[in-house]
């Protein structure tokens, strides 16, 4: 990944709200602000194949977490797209499963024991 992360690192300074970025090999899209504004500032959203959800825990970051803000990344996941977040507090695991997507405990990475996939 050092190429693809290099062209990111080349170009990344996001703002608040939507970032975007485009290459030959990919697209990144990333936002900036209030989690519980996503289903607000996104007509026409296209749907996304991966989430990277870096919301922190959630009684530290509730707002990420908020079921309407997990069932709107639902409707705007491709069928078979995923979703991953070192999170894996049960409350968001629910809150996965209820927006569509099967959920898996993973072994996670670095100091994190746990960390979870979901698979719409």
């Amino acid at each position: 990944l050092a190429g693809p992360a290099q062209s990111l690192a080349e170009v990344y300074r996001p703002e608040p709200g939507w970032n975007r970025w485009s290459w030959p090999w990919g697209k990144i899209t990333l936002f900036v602000g209030d989690a519980r504004e996503l289903p607000l500032q996104s007509p026409g959203f296209l749907p996304s194949d991966v989430w990277f959800l870096d919301g922190f825990a959630p009684d530290r970051n509730p707002e990420i977490w908020d079921p309407r803000v997990l069932k709107w990344i639902g409707e705007t996941t491709k069928t078979g797209g995923t979703a991953s977040t070192f999170t894996a507090a049960g409350v968001v695991k629910r809150a996965l499963r209820e927006a569509g997507f099967a959920v898996s405990r993973r072994p996670g990475w670095g100091r994190k024991r746990h960390m979870v996939r979901a698979v719409r």
